[in-house]
């Protein structure tokens, strides 16, 4: 091996290759690291051994025999393939006379670790995994490709299926304008005559109060909607902007003292000169103080700072080469904003659950800003405070597109009266309390439950006069007047703060001191789903809006009706109440049960009072009087003598006990007043009812 000689049992690197002499060897087993090793041979014929000749072949590598002289007796080879090979060696004397069996010996050369079978076999398992994960990630990136390539199309349909919506909202709002505005000139024109009632002035008050809303609405609209097509072009004046906001200011005053809301302008005395649009301003702070109008809370504060800030004062690095802002923050101490909501605060067509609005007003106001080349933040600690600050550049030449009159003299003139809109975005802290009502028992009471000022003016307009009018402004507000006194029905929108109209329905048809009030749902949404949704919670009626006033006095008047035509039904000339007949309510039906048990379970003791039967049944005197008066049409004393009188029929019919038993049977003190209540009831004495029953059996 690599010319040495190896000996019998010597060791190379650790192994024995020769465990017998190299004649008496028939195979020899090399490892691949020996890749250079040769065969010493020679042949036994001495007669003339220069003239002897060899040939030797290594089977499986040589083609041929390779022919060699007495000089020359050793074949090498060198990196040889893993394999097995016979090297044969054959010799001839000096005549040529070749040997007839060749000396043979077996080489198995052995392959290199990672050329054996198990390395091959971990080869392609490995292969076979790189091949996988190559397939896999080349589908992956050819789905991810096709999948950002249908994203990419699919908001692109998005965007150009809402650029329609909105362009086709906007053109048919921009069409609303002229019947409006033809609306509006006659209905000022009647406000202003001396001819109208009360009443009648009041109706046109809320027509002309919503058109003007409308057309507010209407012109925020096209203002975003030309902000969506890149047309909105501001038309700047050069004036104090401190000035302008003070007007903006003054403008709220009167609303924020008729909703009980503290409104507060925080300004030096400094002027600050700068360009900007203020009609585009004037909608900007409409839209702040109009949010801050609606989360104040009754009594709360609204304030309004304004100030000047240097470039290091501006939480935000993005205006660097604008040293100087002015800022305008507008803060209230409402409820503030959720961690979800804060996020999608500033999106399009987003707003609270429980908040209605049109959803674009924070958005537009982000772009009127930023069209000034401002920016807004907002920050909210819930519950303390919330504010949002806008920070517009104070500089020569903000880039803005200029109106060709610029001047120092501007005039703020409002472009709204904000009295006539503040509604809409303010719940009115205001509230009927129960107790300030002089009940009248010819009338019945009805609850009305909406957050929307104007439509509870509107449906007490409705009701006035034939029934007595509550009302409540969420489902907290609600539960409190019912706890007061309970209405004989309850009409309630569904979308409300704090407490909506389902959650108000849960409770009511949950507990058993109101499950029996009638409740009717008045909502946005006319869907098949709604309805049934509604109905499933409880609801006894389910009206979508805009709905017809004629519809809804007569469905009021229906249920009320129905419930009066259930209870004559069964109390007339001596019927017999049976729960199931005269309830609609599982616990109102369980409630009449228990009551009518606990009273024959005291059937003849005299002293059972009103006060026992409401232990009995876990209900206050007061709260056991509405309820069986509102299920039966009786009082709790006339019902237990009801309850009475019936067994005592029933016993008289059975004409086992004379009538003195009889009436200490049922609880009376004496026959006397037993035959007494008796009359009354039934209008006719024990006795003469006994003998009209056996005369017509004869």
């Amino acid at each position: 091996l690599f010319n040495r000689s190896i000996g019998i049992n010597q060791k190379i690197n650790g192994d024995v290759i020769l465990k017998t002499s190299i004649t008496n060897t028939s195979k020899i087993t090399l490892d691949y690291y020996y890749n250079q090793f040769s065969f010493d041979f020679t042949a036994l014929h001495f007669s003339n051994p220069a003239e002897n000749r060899y040939a030797y072949q290594m089977e499986g590598f040589d083609k041929n025999w390779i022919q060699t002289n007495a000089d020359n007796r050793t074949a090498t080879y060198t990196n040889l393939d893993a394999g097995t090979y016979t090297f044969k060696v054959k010799a001839s004397n000096y005549s040529g006379r070749w040997s007839n069996v060749p000396k043979t010996i077996q080489v198995t050369i052995l392959p290199p670790p990672w050329k054996t079978w198990w390395a091959m076999v971990l080869y392609f398992i490995v292969g076979s995994i790189l091949f996988y994960i190559g397939v896999r990630y080349m589908l992956s990136q050819v789905r991810q490709r096709n999948h950002l390539r249908f994203e990419k199309m699919e908001k692109e349909q998005l965007k150009n299926l809402n650029q329609m919506k909105v362009r086709f909202f906007t053109d048919v709002a921009h069409e609303f304008r002229t019947p409006l505005s033809l609306i509006v000139g006659p209905v000022e024109d009647l406000l202003n005559s001396d001819e109208l009632t009360g009443n009648v002035k009041g109706k046109i008050n809320l027509i002309y109060r919503n058109c003007k809303k409308l057309l507010y609405l209407i012109e925020e609209l096209m203002t975003f909607q030309k902000m969506e097509q890149g047309m909105l072009k501001l038309k700047t004046v050069n004036t104090d902007i401190a000035e302008f906001v003070k007007e903006i200011y003054e403008n709220f005053i009167l609303a924020a003292q008729k909703k009980g809301i503290e409104l507060n302008l925080l300004k030096d005395d400094q002027p600050c000169i700068m360009q900007f649009d203020p009609g585009k301003m004037e909608m900007v702070l409409n839209n702040l103080i109009f949010n801050a109008f609606k989360f104040a809370p009754l009594g709360g504060t609204v304030n309004i700072s304004l100030s000047r800030k240097s470039s290091s004062q501006v939480p935000t690095n993005n205006y660097k080469e604008v040293e100087n802002w002015f800022s305008i923050s507008v803060e209230d101490n409402g409820k503030g904003i959720s961690a979800e909501e804060f996020n999608r605060l500033f999106e399009r067509f987003f707003s609270e659950n429980s908040i209605k609005g049109t959803g674009v007003g924070l958005s537009l106001t982000k772009d009127l800003v930023e069209l000034h080349q401002g920016f807004i933040v907002a920050e909210s600690q819930p519950g303390t405070i919330t504010s949002f600050r806008v920070f517009l550049p104070i500089k020569e030449d903000a880039g803005l597109i200029k109106s060709d009159n610029l001047t120092e003299d501007y005039k703020y003139i409002p472009g709204y009266d904000v009295t006539m809109l503040i509604d809409e975005h303010i719940p009115v802290q205001k509230s009927i309390p129960y107790d300030a009502i002089q009940a009248d028992e010819l009338k019945h009471k009805i609850l009305i439950v909406d957050d929307s000022p104007e439509v509870l003016e509107y449906l007490e307009m409705i009701f006035d006069g034939k029934y007595i009018i509550s009302k409540a402004q969420n489902g907290v507000e609600a539960m409190k007047h019912i706890a007061k006194q309970q209405p004989d029905l309850i009409i309630s929108d569904v979308m409300m703060p704090e407490m909506d109209g389902i959650e108000l329905c849960k409770r009511i048809k949950n507990d058993v001191n109101t499950s029996h009030i009638p409740l009717i749902l008045l909502t946005a949404k006319s869907t098949i789903e709604s309805k049934i949704s509604g109905l499933q919670i409880g609801a006894d009626d389910y009206i979508p809006k805009p709905f017809h006033p004629g519809m809804l006095k007569v469905k009021v008047e229906k249920l009320i009706q129905t419930q009066q035509r259930l209870i004559d039904k069964y109390c007339a000339d001596g019927g017999i109440i049976v729960p199931k007949n005269i309830t609609q309510n599982p616990l109102d039906e369980a409630f009449l049960v228990k009551v009518t048990a606990s009273i024959k379970a005291n059937m003849s003791n005299e002293e059972f009072s009103v006060e026992e039967l409401g232990s009995m049944v876990a209900m206050s005197r007061s709260n056991l009087f509405r309820k069986l008066k509102a299920i039966t049409g009786q009082t709790p004393i006339e019902f237990i003598y009801y309850i009475r009188l019936h067994h005592a029929m029933k016993l008289l019919l059975e004409r086992k006990m004379n009538m003195s038993e009889i009436a200490y049977e049922v609880g009376f003190k004496n026959p006397s007043s037993f035959t007494k209540s008796f009359r009354k009831q039934f209008g006719k004495s024990p006795s003469e009812y006994l003998n009209n029953v056996l005369a017509t059996h004869r």
